[in-house]
């Protein structure tokens, strides 16, 4: 059957046509305790971080102020306090330095409501600087390589924090236009949404910059808290996308997020 170029043509249209749908989301009027905090081997104060969900896109979360907040290795319960300067972020009032394979639970009272988790924490092993290069055309750097996003032995976080405040011609800029702080993963599970994710944004910094690495543990809870998030973020909208599900979390009583206790090594070098 052969089709003339005006028939080809109102198919196209017909089929380009496009209708405005207004969708209803099925938004949840409770809000329930968002917990974020990590015990490290680091020798500084711990803090745990307490706000309440939201049920829109780019609301900003309500910090959660007068909670009681305890941290316990076992032998020892450290009280944690709410910092008078940023409402919902509770510290230790001293340094303590967590220990390999040491268990750690939290306890939040809240609300007349007991919420606990517990975690260990795991060694991890030593890394190589991450890479960079030089884009020619921009003449800035951007990190083109950290660790691989698979391992069969190892599940890691890595931070990066860039620095080009102290350069010329940047140190006059706001803070988020001479600064950077950058996460990757290694995971011990490769998902084919993972492989086929849409692309990252690429942060470009200038010769120069300080660049501060830190490599975190993740046990295996803390991994696949760490892949639902992903799941549900950066590996969200690709080529093999997922139906949206729940965030995996350690603690209880309906309380999301989670509690984490990660051994660290880090680094510190500048891009020339």
């Amino acid at each position: 059957m052969k089709l003339n170029f005006a028939t080809i043509l109102l198919i196209l249209l017909f089929f380009s046509c496009e209708e405005k749908i207004d969708i209803s989301l099925n938004q949840s009027e409770k809000k329930y305790l968002i917990v974020n905090g990590i015990v490290t081997n680091e020798n500084i104060p711990k803090e745990i971080k307490l706000s309440f969900s939201v049920s829109n896109l780019n609301e900003i979360p309500e910090n959660v102020s007068g909670a009681q907040v305890f941290i316990s290795n076992g032998d020892t319960t450290y009280t944690l306090y709410e910092d008078i300067s940023a409402a919902g972020l509770y510290k230790t009032d001293k340094n303590f330095i967590g220990v390999i394979n040491k268990k750690y639970s939290l306890k939040i009272i809240y609300n007349q409501t007991e919420y606990t988790a517990e975690t260990q924490m795991i060694p991890v092993s030593h890394f190589k600087n991450a890479k960079y290069t030089l884009d020619s055309a921009k003449n800035l750097y951007n990190i083109s390589y950290i660790a691989s996003n698979f391992s069969t032995t190892e599940s890691a976080m890595f931070e990066i924090k860039l620095d080009w405040s102290n350069i010329e011609g940047y140190t006059d800029l706001p803070y988020n236009e001479n600064h950077a702080t950058l996460y990757f993963y290694t995971l011990k599970t490769l998902d084919v949404n993972e492989i086929f994710s849409p692309a990252k944004e690429i942060i470009y910094f200038p010769g120069g910059t300080q660049i501060f690495e830190k490599k975190y543990s993740l046990n295996t809870e803390h991994e696949k808290f760490i892949r639902s998030i992903l799941m549900e973020t950066e590996w969200n909208g690709g080529l093999f996308d997922v139906a949206e599900g729940n965030i995996y979390t350690n603690l209880n009583n309906g309380a999301l997020g989670f509690f984490g206790a990660s051994s660290v090594v880090f680094s510190n070098f500048i891009a020339e």
